[in-house]
């Protein structure tokens, strides 16, 4: 045993010795750092075009993938900071072709390109895609991101690649460009395992989509005292959409009356309120899901069938 246990430890430490001379570390890196595509109009396209490079002697081929955009770093600069109010949350991924999927990155020696400005670079290899933009777009800014998973086309050997930046772009849609929206209603909803369920009725009244990232609704009894808040789910809305947005209370806090409530929804770019009041009943007045399922499952009575088999068999042995 312990010939096989010292075995695998010189094994192991053979493999921890010999694994760097085996692994080649290389960079991927993109040009320029994002695009600005400038305006579209509905239904027009546009070819778009970057560059990737590398210093890697080897051949590699690269697979690209439209993807909805992760982060708002593009606002933070200078030149987009006062575009987040005309931001449509939109996916424009699946408006992006590719001319050309996966492309190859040739040797640096094989291959000299420049960027259009006039700097000639050795592994710059030329990405084209084409960018379909529907009628139905929203108007706006929206942004997207370009994903790249190179990998080396021989497998005589191990590469470990440098994580590829994801090319950002954005563009604008021409139109009216409008984020907001408004609360209906706030509600009661019932029961819900123990809980007291609450919605707020939230309407996109603006021309672009956005993203509810926080909800709250307060709790006040009837005299206007602050009993307690409770926070509501988020949501994706479209324009013109109306979505329920649900939000749990403990009901042994509260007893049958009315009460007071002041709901709060907001968004990236803005918040709304509305103050409204909602009743609840005893709770063996309240409907459940649960309860009403209950119900339609034992519409026909199970005594009643046994007593019906009874009798039947009792018949059946009498006149036997």
């Amino acid at each position: 045993m312990i010939k096989y246990v010292n075995s695998f430890l010189v094994y192991f430490i053979l493999s921890l010795i010999l694994l760097p001379s085996l692994v080649n570390s290389v960079s991927i890196g993109i040009s320029p750092g994002h695009l600005n595509l400038g305006e579209i109009e509905p239904g027009d396209s546009k070819i778009v075009r970057f560059y990737i490079v590398t210093s890697s002697d080897d051949l590699f081929l690269v697979s690209l993938s439209p993807v909805k955009s992760v982060g708002l770093g593009l606002f933070e600069r200078e030149d987009y900071k006062n575009l987040l109010k005309f931001y449509s949350e939109q996916d424009p991924s699946p408006w992006v072709n590719f001319i050309e999927n996966p492309i190859e990155l040739l040797p640096p020696e094989e291959d000299y390109d420049n960027t259009g400005g006039g700097a000639s670079l050795r592994g710059l290899r030329e990405i084209k895609f084409v960018i379909n933009v529907p009628e139905n777009a929203e108007p706006g800014y929206h942004i997207g991101e370009i994903t790249m998973s190179p990998k080396i086309v021989h497998d005589d050997k191990s590469v470990s690649l440098v994580s590829v930046v994801p090319m950002k772009y954005i563009f604008k849609v021409t139109g009216n460009a409008v984020r907001k929206g408004q609360i209906i209603d706030v509600k009661s909803n019932g029961i819900y395992d123990g809980r007291l369920w609450l919605k707020v009725l939230y309407k996109n009244t603006g021309t672009v989509s956005v993203t509810i990232d926080g909800g709250e609704i307060d709790i006040f009894d009837k005299y206007g005292r602050y009993l307690m808040s409770t926070e509501t789910s988020r949501g994706f809305i479209k324009p013109g959409e109306t979505k329920e947005l649900n939000s749990f209370a403990d009901y042994g806090l509260f007893e049958e009356d009315s009460y007071n409530v002041n709901a709060k929804i907001s968004y990236l770019t803005g918040e709304v309120e509305k103050e409204g009041t909602i009743e609840i009943p005893e709770i063996s007045e309240i409907p459940t899901g649960k309860v009403i399922e209950g119900e339609k499952e034992n519409k026909f009575p199970v005594w009643l069938i046994i007593l019906l088999i009874i009798i039947i068999v009792t018949l059946v042995i009498i006149f036997k």
